[in-house]
């Protein structure tokens, strides 16, 4: 998908708009997405038996060869991480000692879904950096 942007306004480094030189941008609107098929694609042309199996995962292929429809596909992938620690804070009270740890915990999550439309004619592979993982689309 690429953006097309028009310009707000145009402005010279010396001058008003009507004196020509060179040319600054001042800001840019968008004002559509434009579909540009990449033909061959970069990414989707990649054979699975030319990528490294100690740096990519490999999924098992989906062949779609024979199909007559095209195949919708949705995943959810969520990111979960979190941290805890305690500060322990000592206490005397009655010539009695100890210490009451004080807890904080935080907890943040990431969720997002995913929708391939695979179209019928091609097979399928789906591959994952290792450094990556499977949290991230491939």
């Amino acid at each position: 998908m690429r953006a097309l942007a028009t310009p707000v306004r145009y402005f010279t480094i010396n001058g008003p708009r009507d004196i020509p030189g060179p040319w600054e941008l001042e800001g840019i609107v968008k004002i559509a997405d434009k579909p540009v098929p990449l033909d061959p694609c970069p990414f989707c042309t990649v054979g699975p038996s030319t990528l490294d199996p100690e740096k990519f995962k490999v999924q098992p292929a989906l062949d779609l060869r024979d199909w007559l429809m095209p195949r919708t596909e949705t995943q959810t992938y969520t990111l979960t991480r979190g941290k805890s620690f305690a500060v322990p804070i000592p206490f005397s009270i009655h010539g009695v000692a100890g210490t009451i740890d004080l807890g904080f915990q935080t907890q943040n999550s990431l969720s997002w879904e995913t929708t391939s439309k695979l179209m019928n004619g091609y097979s399928y592979c789906a591959y994952w950096h290792q450094q990556i993982g499977d949290a991230v689309p491939p």
